[in-house]
């Protein structure tokens, strides 16, 4: 049981809410009503912004030293490794490896060039954290990225200049989601709604639009 996360299951027109259990009774017809198959979840639930910080606590308490983290299938087959903190990403390219130290380092607009310590960083992190023992760097490139307040992108037409379409905000997380995101923006740009199929995965127009950002601070460039 899980005392501290609800659970709503609508029968009909009407819901039963409860923090720990929910119960459902199933008719001959297969219609659900009433009360009666109990569903518990046998294992803490920790989820929201900022929820990757509590996860050296939730080890600890649960007495993990090493850790399975399963994703999903896109995931698995992109190939892409993190670290959960986000010190690094690494994937295959080719016969090479991409790797990045996911740095953020406020910066004016400029020609981005790489740094040799951010480099060695990256090395040394993504070294420590696996069994690649990179010795040297065939290439390596810089660029710059943004961010909004709330860190996460935006994508829509301005609410205060018309013609104005903003599509921002993708630092940190542009690689996963930009297949989606970019579709996203053309269907704004085109229709003015989103493609059905990401709608039917959760998102909505407002979750993207500046206006969500209304008295927050100022974009920054890194």
């Amino acid at each position: 049981m899980i005392p501290s996360t609800g659970l709503t299951i609508g029968a009909g027109t009407d819901s039963l809410e409860t923090p720990s259990s929910a119960s459902a009774q199933r008719s001959g017809d297969g219609s659900v009503a009433g009360s009666l198959a109990v569903f518990t979840f046998p294992n803490r639930v920790v989820f929201g912004r900022g929820t990757r910080e509590t996860l050296a606590a939730e080890l600890t308490r649960l007495g993990i030293t090493r850790p399975l983290v399963v994703t999903d299938a896109g995931l698995i087959a992109s190939g892409l490794v993190a670290d959960v903190a986000g010190p690094f990403y690494l994937k295959p390219e080719g016969p090479q490896i991409l790797c990045s130290p996911a740095d953020e380092v406020p910066s004016e607009p400029c020609d981005a060039r790489p740094d040799e310590i951010d480099i060695a960083r990256a090395i040394d992190v993504i070294n420590t954290a696996t069994t690649l023992d990179i010795r040297h760097v065939r290439s390596s490139w810089a660029g710059l990225r943004n961010f909004v307040a709330d860190r996460s992108p935006v994508a829509g037409f301005d609410d205060r200049m018309e013609g104005f379409f903003w599509f921002v905000g993708q630092g940190g997380y542009g690689i996963q989601i930009s297949p989606a995101l970019a579709r996203a923006g053309a269907s704004l740009v085109r229709t003015g709604e989103l493609p059905a199929d990401l709608i039917d995965r959760g998102l909505d127009a407002a979750s993207l639009s500046r206006e969500r950002l209304a008295g927050a601070t100022t974009l920054e460039g890194h």
